[in-house]
């Protein structure tokens, strides 16, 4: 009798030990990913009459505003451009991006924004969290300056290193604020596909992503600078003084104010070719569309207000569709979408990476069966040519061995424009908030669409079926075309890489 009770004391010991065990577990898993949401994030920022902004911030009126319009597609100018514009700044600045890095461009913007803050401009800088995670000295130490302030989105808990942050909160993390602009004064903007770093402002002599931004005049700006509010204001954007940066701010303040000028020469900018009539800026209305963060915190329940505003203006085509994306993966409703409109005579066209120019190689393997199911129905496809830099920014200062298309464009019946953060695949259309301008206007339009038809005449690989119904590739050769093997260019490993990525089931993340 006595072994039998001594037993079950033992098991009800043996249980609560458990429970302690599990309870303690959950404890530490949520130290680990637990992230200073809560409190209040306010902008200690203005709006013009001076007065704090409203909680919460509604969503930018998208009805269509007049502006000018001036593509930027050399990546040195447009950092020269942006640094020209910080140190005309007389307000405020405003930069939101997905990546900053701290090499030569990096450093140079940063140090430029710290002149603009001794100045007194306000600077608010808010930077998506998911690459600056395990590296908060890039940024954290610009807190201490007065007039900066500098958030981080979504941001990963500083309890745990990142790579078990993303593990253990998979679902939050998983998803990224992927909108890029710097806005000064709220009058002038610059949008687009670029973030902050060498590799996207020709001054990474082994990579180089060619990528196409839009200088951005008049009221066309305001709801850009009312979404930037949008953003800063959520409670997914946390002040770096809230986290628990792994180095001491100090020290990186003083390193970003003694870091070398190492940026070599650089081109005139746009806004001074602008001002001496060297440049012709292209007017039009347009609105603007941005997720709202929601798209993150409440994925089932937000709505995707830029893939509808995508969708819906492809379904309006009439004659002619020119997509450019550096990664295309339509899943089934866009594949649908562009199949309707070739059905109804629109021609649809596509410029992409190659499998040799692409940096994400594993995407290529989903990418591939839209391109030939679509093509077979009539789209047209030009994948860019690896090492052609020299055709995609002619006149860049700096050659590169690589290069790859970054660039997010669509050219609807030679009138309209839409340009801004998001590629063609499901983690811009589903996962990761972006924003967009939606403009009408036919100079831009035929101006842009006569630029990347060259691209695509000249840098591509024209992919069409032939009578056997494999997809070949065809390079302009003069008068002539040379046809060749499948993904020329590409290596033993990129191919088998693409393969395991069309069989892998991670579509989806894509």
């Amino acid at each position: 009798m006595m072994g039998n009770f001594g037993r079950q004391i033992q098991g009800v010991a043996a249980l609560h030990l458990w429970r302690g065990l599990a309870f303690a577990g959950l404890m530490v898993l949520a130290a680990c990913t637990s992230v200073p949401f809560d409190g209040p994030h306010r902008s200690a920022s203005f709006t013009a009459a001076g007065h704090g902004l409203p909680m919460p911030v509604p969503r930018p009126d998208p009805s269509p505003r007049p502006g000018t319009f001036l593509p930027l597609a050399l990546g040195d100018e447009t950092l020269a451009t942006w640094l020209d514009l910080i140190g005309a700044a007389r307000d405020r600045i405003d930069v939101m991006t997905y990546i900053m890095r701290a090499d030569r461009s990096g450093r140079a913007v940063s140090r430029a924004l710290l002149d603009a803050a001794d100045r007194g401009v306000h600077v608010r800088l808010l930077i998506d969290d998911v690459f600056m995670a395990m590296k908060d000295d890039r940024v954290g130490g610009l807190t201490s300056h007065p007039n900066i302030e500098i958030r981080a989105f979504n941001p990963f808990s500083r309890n745990a290193p990142a790579l078990l942050g993303y593990v253990l909160d998979h679902t939050r993390v998983n998803r990224r604020m992927h909108n890029k602009a710097l806005i000064v004064d709220g009058r002038t903007a610059i949008v687009g596909g670029r973030n902050v770093g060498d590799e996207y402002f020709g001054q990474d002599r082994a990579m180089h992503f060619a990528d196409l931004d839009l200088l951005v005049q008049g009221a066309a700006v305001a709801p850009l600078s009312a979404g930037f509010d949008l953003y800063w204001n959520d409670r997914l954007a946390v002040p770096y003084q809230r986290l628990k940066p792994r180095s001491g701010r100090a020290g990186a303040f003083a390193a970003v104010r003694d870091a070398p000028g190492d940026i070599g020469p650089l081109p005139e900018p746009a806004t001074r070719r602008l001002a001496a009539g060297r440049a012709q800026a292209f007017s039009g209305k347009a609105e603007f569309i941005t997720d709202t963060p929601a798209k993150l915190s409440q994925p089932d329940a937000a709505p995707q207000y830029v893939a509808d505003a995508f969708y819906r203006s492809l379904s309006q085509a009439r004659r002619q569709v020119l997509i450019v994306t550096p990664y295309f993966v339509p899943q089934s409703d866009g594949s649908a979408l562009l199949e309707g409109l070739e059905a109804r005579g629109v021609e649809v066209t596509v410029i992409t990476n190659s499998l040799a120019s692409t940096n994400h190689v594993i995407v290529h393997g989903s990418y591939s069966r839209y391109r030939d199911r679509l093509a077979a129905r009539g789209v047209d496809f030009y994948e860019v040519r690896a090492g052609a830099g020299a055709l995609l920014e002619p006149g860049a200062m700096h050659p590169v061995s690589q290069t790859v298309m970054h660039s997010k464009l669509v050219i609807i019946d030679d009138h309209f424009v839409l340009i801004g953060s998001p590629n063609l695949d499901p983690r811009s259309m589903k996962l990761n908030t972006e924003h967009i301008y939606r403009i009408d206007s036919p100079a831009l339009a035929r101006a842009l669409a006569a630029d990347w038809w060259h691209i695509a005449q000249n840098a591509a690989y024209h992919v069409d079926l032939g009578k056997s119904g494999l997809p070949r590739w065809l390079k302009r050769k003069g008068a002539e075309r040379a046809t060749f093997l499948p993904n020329p260019e590409a290596g033993i490993m990129a191919r088998f890489i693409a393969i395991l990525g069309g069989m892998l089931p991670i579509e989806d993340d894509l």
